[in-house]
């Protein structure tokens, strides 16, 4: 009985299962991955509870602060009941509050309330967690400006309701996710043992074939598996090739080389029967020429398996021709070197480099020079190298009988050979050698007959692109290294286009409000970097904006940015829809509120201030608040009638914007109008004209003139402008790019107008800024915002808080208060 054993391939084998490893991989990442989406739950539970009471107890601060007044020298507070009402909806938690007055006073509430947590400095509601009678709490605060200081409103509750719906809101999230993880587990297994189906079916059909079949799998596999069917077919029709290949060159080996063999033996046999030495001699020469074809039959073979397994291994590198032809010519028989000259022609400038084989074309090179040496063994061989458009060419031209035209082509076919070739040793595969080498990387070869008598063999061979090999990583990296500086340039906005902007003219509409010039500077600034771009600037009043701007959409001429100081009617467009996001890199170091939904940002601030003519008054006596210049006037009030001027907001945007702030922060902004009024305080609609009155000795006293706009009375030594002491309310300047239309697209013109929004916000920007009389935003700059160098800084909040005063019926309101305040005639 015979034993049957299994074939042995050499090596150990370890048997594991794929299908586990990958289960069990997918179990590990299934569960690190639940691991941290639970956690991530957790966090945002707990952010989106405290987000959700932090509203509420904001909100009640908000309306508790609204409800503080002064009557009689006294503050008091009327607790609204809604403040606590809205706290207890749905909600277990305790609540406890306290008011305090600015010296610190309790005047409501519980007196230990929120000890050791800062009083407030803003109206904006500051959320802190802390402690009261031994239970956490979380504190609200927020204030209201008063004459004599800060009112500090303190709202805090128990975490009782916040705990709850952080765990209601968490479960949810753990239970569908454990649930998902589960189906995802059963789902990936049973996926891992249909995925292995093909595989079997495969294994299957490659068990069953014969051993020389090697044709195509036929198999239907997945998209997933196909791509190994394919390597399979494709290694299976490369091992039939190579078969192929084997058998024909044995096939034509064995008959080419049959014949000077058998010519050998015989006339080796024949000169071993010769008795006469000259026969003998003659025999033996005649048996060297056949051992020579031979022996060149079987060289050009070898190399043609050289060859074919060079070109069906190597990676193309970049190859020297001129060194090649230079090598080739150099290991021919010194005997023939002399009659073989190399050419080059007037373009042919070292290195001349194309993408290939080294081994390869220097065999292909070869071949050429040995068959124009075998065919005109008497004539001069010249070696031409030069230059055709993207192509370098290699000619290889003899004296011989040339071949017919209708031979060509069938001579650079495998083992066939022309009528001129019977009489010399050859295989008839050095030509076929040679077109598979030019066919491999590009190239051609083509055979001419010269008119002078001969044969002109053109090898071409695309030209590389000028790098050699060695230096291709060198430029890479530098490259690179480039294109990263250019990246951290921010004042070269231009780094942000594509290829094709870069050959486009290109142009920038800006629609604006009038200003002092800082946008014009800021546009001549960017157009030095770029000077390719034309900017165009469009000017009309802030109030028309809107008009302005949707009219423009309609008719299908959008600008590419809209500048505006009107920050509520800015945001009141871009509340609408029509506005883009903005892509500049600066965007990102912006303060939360000088930027809304990154749409809207603030690039400089503006504020007012009070001008004072110095020969009015000693300098001693000059108002540091907006309180002592309400009470300066009451008392002076016959001095400075008809001598002190301040904007009509019913006439200027800005002015509104700012008289809307001050009286939602100060409690003095009223009684300031009212003292204004009784001084016949003078209204006018822009800075030019007040700061024209100023000069001419009409006015001596103006309030709330925006900074950017008094660069002419900065130099006058006449007028001391007044750094205020109780608050610094700063208006932003605006800017965003509007949509084109409902579908619009990021075209060039966006990309271009983000570079210039980019620009304002770098360095160069903010400081072109500063120089304009505005406060710049961004950080890094020498006169940079700062809340610890302003003393009372408080920026106005981009956002739908500006929506209000777009209100017909609340800028009604304003209107009528400040009119019969001011006009008391």
């Amino acid at each position: 009985m015979k034993s049957v054993s299994t074939p042995n391939t050499g090596r150990s084998r370890q048997s594991y299962s794929l299908r586990h490893r990958i289960a069990t991989g997918a179990l590990l990442l299934m569960l690190l991955m639940s691991a941290v989406l639970t956690l991530l739950a957790w966090g945002n539970a707990g952010r989106a509870a405290d987000e959700a009471f932090d509203r509420l107890i904001g909100a009640s601060a908000l309306s508790i602060s609204d409800s503080i007044r002064v009557e009689d020298e006294r503050m008091e507070v009327e607790l609204p009941q809604a403040a606590l009402a809205m706290l207890g909806i749905r909600s277990d938690a305790r609540i406890f509050y306290r008011v305090t007055n600015p010296r610190g006073d309790v005047i409501a509430g519980s007196v230990t309330l929120g000890l050791g947590l800062p009083l407030a400095e803003a109206t904006e509601p500051l959320f802190l967690n802390g402690d009261f009678r031994g239970e956490p709490m979380r504190f609200a605060i927020t204030g209201r400006l008063f004459e004599n200081g800060w009112a500090t409103v303190f709202v805090a509750e128990t975490l009782e309701a916040r705990q709850l719906l952080r765990w209601r809101l968490f479960y949810p999230s753990v239970i569908a996710l454990l649930i998902i993880s589960l189906l995802a587990l059963a789902v990936i297994w049973f996926g891992i043992r249909r995925a292995f189906r093909p595989l079997a079916l495969i294994e299957h059909d490659l068990r069953r074939r014969a051993p020389a079949d090697l044709q195509p799998l036929h198999a239907n596999p997945p998209r997933e598996v196909s791509h190994l069917v394919d390597a399979l077919d494709d290694f299976m029709m490369r091992l039939q090739g190579t078969l192929d290949l084997l058998r024909n060159t044995a096939s034509h080996a064995a008959h080419e080389v049959r014949t000077p063999i058998a010519t050998i033996r015989a006339q080796a046999a024949a000169a071993l029967a010769e008795k006469r030495p000259e026969e003998v001699k003659a025999r033996l020469r005649r048996i060297e020429a056949n051992a020579e074809t031979a022996g060149q039959i079987v060289n050009q073979i070898m190399a043609d398996a050289l060859v074919q397994h060079r070109l069906g291994t190597k990676e193309a590198v970049s190859v020297d021709l001129l060194a090649l032809c230079h090598e080739v010519i150099d290991r021919l028989d010194p005997q023939v070197q002399p009659f073989v000259r190399l050419l080059l022609e007037q373009d042919a400038d070292a290195p001349c480099l194309v993408m290939g084989d080294t081994m390869a074309m220097r065999e292909a090179i070869r071949n050429l020079i040995d068959n124009a040496l075998k065919y005109a063994p008497d004539g001069l061989v010249e070696v031409n190298l030069g230059r055709r458009e993207k192509f370098w060419q290699i000619e290889i031209a003899d004296c011989g009988p040339g071949i017919p035209v209708d031979e060509q082509e069938r001579v650079m076919t495998r083992f066939a050979r022309g009528k001129a070739g019977t009489a010399v040793a050859g295989a008839g595969i050095g030509l076929d050698i040679v077109r598979q080498v030019a066919q491999t990387y590009g190239g051609t070869l083509a055979l001419l007959n010269r008119q002078q008598g001969g044969l002109s063999a053109c090898l071409r061979l695309p030209a590389a692109t000028g790098l050699p090999s060695s230096a291709i990583g060198n430029a890479m990296i530098s490259v690179v290294m480039t294109g990263v500086a250019l990246l951290m340039i921010s004042t070269q906005p231009v780094a942000s286009q594509t290829p094709s902007q870069a050959i486009q003219p290109r142009s920038l509409s800006i629609l604006a409000s009038p200003d002092s010039g800082v946008l014009q500077n800021l546009a001549d600034r960017f157009r030095q970097h770029n000077p390719d771009i034309t900017v165009t600037i469009q000017r009309v009043q802030a109030s028309l904006i809107p008009t302005t701007l949707r009219g423009n959409i309609l008719a299908g001429n959008t600008p590419d940015l809209v500048f505006s100081h009107a920050a509520d009617l800015q945001v009141e467009l871009v509340n609408d829809g029509l506005a883009l996001p903005i892509r500049a890199a600066n965007v990102m170091g912006l303060p939360d509120w000088a930027v809304w939904r990154r749409e809207l940002v603030s690039f400089g601030l503006d504020h007012g201030t009070i001008i004072i003519r110095k020969s009015v008054m000693p300098e001693a006596e000059m108002p540091a608040t907006r309180l002592d210049l309400a009470r300066m006037l009451e008392r002076l009030n016959p001095q400075f009638r008809s001598r002190v001027a301040t904007y009509d907001i019913g006439n200027n945007s800005l002015a509104l914007l700012l008289a809307s702030q001050e009286a939602r922060f100060s409690s003095s902004f009223w009684r300031l109008v009212r003292a204004m009024g009784a001084s016949d305080v003078r209204l006018f609609w822009t800075s030019e004209e007040i700061v024209a009155g100023l000069l001419g000795n009409e006015i001596d006293i103006a309030y709330n003139v925006f900074n950017a706009d008094i660069a002419a009375l900065r130099k006058d030594g006449r007028f001391a402008i007044l750094p205020t002491k109780d608050y610094l309310l700063a208006l932003p300047r605006t800017v965003f790019i509007p949509r084109k239309n409902q579908d619009s697209a990021l075209t060039q013109n966006y990309w271009l107008a983000s570079s210039f929004v980019d620009f304002i916000l770098s360095r160069e920007g903010q400081t072109i800024v500063a120089a304009a009389g505005l406060l710049p935003i961004m950080k890094g700059n020498e006169s940079a915002v700062q809340k610890s160098q302003l003393s009372g800084f408080q920026p106005v909040t981009l956002g739908p808080g500006l929506l209000a005063i777009r209100h017909t019926h609340t800028r009604s309101q304003l209107l009528e208060t400040w009119l019969q305040l001011v006009l008391t005639r």
